[in-house]
């Protein structure tokens, strides 16, 4: 099955601004009244490497833009490719961000987990 996607792309100086204006473009397409829990992921790699890392500027943004439409529960869940993510939240100003906009954060690499098999059409 093919799901069609939009994409909003923006460019500016001040990133809270273009991450806002282009998450703004496209989610009011989500079914928001059938939405009961939001996991939002944000990309935290080395939390030494900031460029390696989501913003928390550009999370900010999210979060605004979601919780200005959603009631209910927020998750930023990430599992860092090194280290412990929950250090990362701290180090990198996520979990302020998170506290701001009433979100649960969830350390990816700390959960429990099961093994799962996905086929493909082909059963591959």
């Amino acid at each position: 099955m093919t799901i069609a996607s939009t994409v909003a792309l923006y460019h500016g100086e001040d990133r809270a601004a273009t991450v806002s204006a282009a998450v703004g473009a496209v989610i009011d397409q989500l079914p928001w009244s059938a939405i009961t829990h939001v996991v939002i992921k944000p990309n935290l790699v080395w939390h030494w490497i900031p460029a390696a890392c989501t913003h928390a500027g550009a999370l900010a943004a999210v979060l605004e833009q979601v919780r200005s439409r959603f009631g209910g529960r927020i998750t930023v869940a990430e599992g860092c490719g090194e280290n412990s993510s929950t250090d990362a939240f701290q180090v990198l100003g996520i979990a302020g961000v998170a506290k701001r906009f009433n979100a649960q954060l969830l350390d990816l690499n700390q959960d429990h987990w099961l093994p799962l098999w996905i086929m493909d059409a082909n059963g591959l």
